[in-house]
């Protein structure tokens, strides 16, 4: 029976997944489970494929807020000149709908205007509302001291839609289109698949950025600066909480912490997206010839140390097969760290300090086909007639990091099968 290598691995880790029973070892489990979806070519060709779908509304939205803006900034000049023209004061211009923005009543409306427009005073929505909001407040003004000269913005025959004047006014013909089509989206990102890509690719990059203690407002700057506008600035905002919540999470397993409640990361809507992920891409490689082959491939490698603090040994065990471990040591006789410690750093399940590996080209060649020179590992791989995995390679940032080929997970003893531990004596010491 021939098996894709890709799905088997996708399924293993699905199942990696869904089968923890607690908040944390689910999202630590759903980040290794997304790093490989993302370092498989032809698993991002798929995820490309659906996200096109969100990033084709994503412009259809960015392009009527440029119109919308161009209108309104159109008919703003046509303000400003009668405001000009009439030698209207700017006390009599007041705040009817733009008190609740956070700006002082007292302050002018051309003033707070002029900052939004600059940059100089933020607004937690489209660029487009806050302008039509202070146009509106304008034209309301004018309108009170001479009805005919906002005439151009007052829709005839058409009742007051508002309790501040008695006309109706019209300032952008795109606005409305433009809410609409925000609003739709915002349902289609419950309901459509790209909606839940979407999720799992930004609660990626949170762990990225919890994994690098990276401050809530940088996070919040970093991924705000590349957005165009409120609609994919809640992306940002997202990532920015997810990784908040992420680095709760792991005070509130190693650590304690009085606050231990989770808004954002919810388990069963994180369950049921990755579900929905999981099938579409199966359903999606089962239509595509990828290559097979004739046997199971490794499963795992699980390094089992007896603490934390690494004294001198570090068991290597293949498959689950705990009953079987496979000792190396952490050190040579020269006193350096071999390549099993520096694996077991990579695959260390939190970024801790001094666990950081930098790439380097003899290393990674130790680890990669080094320890598989081992005598035991590799009569089993022959046995099993299973090919050799790449098990690290070089990132950008120039660090050694899991290629994610197979699991490497690292465990201490006491968390392994209790008949199977008495395997694990460090009889060097």
């Amino acid at each position: 029976m021939t098996i894709n290598p890709v799905s088997q691995n996708l399924e293993r880790r699905f199942k990696d997944v869904v089968e923890q029973t607690n908040e944390y070892s689910f999202f630590l489990f759903l980040s290794d489970y997304i790093n490989y979806v993302l370092s498989v070519p032809v698993l991002v060709t798929i995820i490309n494929a659906v996200m096109k779908k969100r990033d084709d509304e994503y412009e259809k939205v960015a392009q009527l807020e440029e119109a919308t803006i161009k209108e309104l900034r159109q008919n703003k000049k046509k303000l400003l000149k009668i405001i000009e023209n009439n030698k209207v004061g700017p006390d009599s211009l007041t705040h009817i709908t733009t008190i609740s923005s956070g700006v002082s009543e007292s302050e002018s409306v051309l003033k707070t205007l002029e900052l939004i427009e600059s940059g100089g005073l933020h607004v937690g929505n489209f660029h487009s509302d806050a302008l039509e909001h202070y146009l509106w407040d304008i034209t309301v003004s004018l309108s009170r001291q001479n009805p005919s000269w906002v005439k151009e913005f007052i829709v005839a025959n058409k009742p007051s839609n508002n309790t501040y004047s008695e006309y109706f006014f019209h300032l952008s013909d795109t606005i409305d289109k433009r809410r609409e089509e925000v609003k739709r989206i915002g349902q289609a990102a419950k309901l459509e698949l790209w909606g839940a890509f979407d999720r799992l690719l930004n609660f990626q990059k949170a762990s990225i950025e919890a994994r690098n203690n990276t401050n809530f407002m940088e996070v919040l700057k970093k991924y705000g600066n590349q957005s165009r506008n409120y609609l994919e600035s809640q992306g940002a905002a997202n990532i920015t909480h997810y990784s908040e919540e992420i680095k709760k999470l792991i005070n509130m397993k190693y650590s304690r912490t009085l606050d231990s409640t989770i808004y954002y990361l919810k388990v069963v809507d994180f369950t049921s997206d990755v579900k929905r992920i999981n099938s579409y891409i199966l359903e999606e490689l089962s239509k595509q010839d990828l290559p097979t082959h004739q046997s199971l491939s490794l499963k795992s490698i699980c390094l089992v140390t007896p603490s934390i603090a690494i004294n001198n040994s570090i068991f290597l065990v293949l498959d689950d097969r705990f009953e079987a471990p496979i000792r190396f040591t952490a050190k040579n006789q020269s006193g350096e760290e071999t390549a099993i410690k520096k694996l077991h750093d990579i695959a260390y399940f939190v970024d801790a300090p001094g666990k950081k590996v930098y790439y380097n080209k003899r290393l990674a060649d130790n680890i990669n086909n080094g320890l598989f020179k081992n005598k035991r590992i590799n009569q089993y791989l022959k046995t099993n007639k299973y090919n050799k995995p790449t098990l690290v390679q070089k990132s950008e940032n120039n660090t050694l990091v899991l290629k994610n080929e197979i699991p490497v997970k690292t465990m201490l003893v006491n968390a392994i099968p209790s008949q199977s531990q008495s395997l694990y004596i460090d009889k060097t010491r």
